[in-house]
């Protein structure tokens, strides 16, 4: 018999323009009243099995419990590694300019729209999210600190 499953606590949403899928969940409080919501966030850049990994979205749940807010941006647009034979080539299909950019820029203001301060923000990534943040650095990156562990958490 298998034990108690554990399920996510965010939730799933849509920002910007073109519109990003993400995952967002918020520590502390959360409500109208920002001033009870966690000052600092954190943006994590998703491995090749995106959004919907579960792994993924309990290690989000896991910082928002030590009161962060944390968004998990899917810049895969709902298709993962499962759905291509040729992961290089599909990969390839997803730019640093402007598709993860702009998601990016995006999932910044989400968390400051909720009262984070722009300078309190760090990023994590795993697997294909090591390079996007690597990339993001060297561009002058808005993090104040940014984080990643390779291989993907799918595994």
């Amino acid at each position: 018999p298998s034990g108690p499953t554990v399920l996510p606590r965010g939730k799933l949403a849509t920002i910007g323009q073109p519109k990003t899928p993400i995952y967002y969940v918020c520590g502390g409080a959360e409500g109208d009243d920002s001033s009870l919501r966690p000052k600092s966030g954190i943006i994590v850049f998703p491995d090749v099995w995106g959004l919907g990994n579960l792994r993924t979205q309990l290690i989000c749940d896991a910082y928002a419990n030590n009161n962060h807010q944390v968004v998990l941006f899917d810049p895969f647009r709902g298709e993962t590694k499962a759905d291509h034979e040729d992961t290089v080539a599909w990969l390839s299909s997803v730019p640093y300019e402007p598709n993860v950019k702009d998601d990016v820029a995006g999932c910044i203001e989400y968390p400051v729209e909720k009262g984070v301060d722009k300078s309190n923000i760090s990023s994590v990534g795993f697997c294909w999210g090591c390079w996007a943040i690597a990339k993001c650095s060297a561009e002058s990156s808005p993090f104040r600190c940014a984080v990643w562990a390779h291989p993907s958490t799918g595994i």
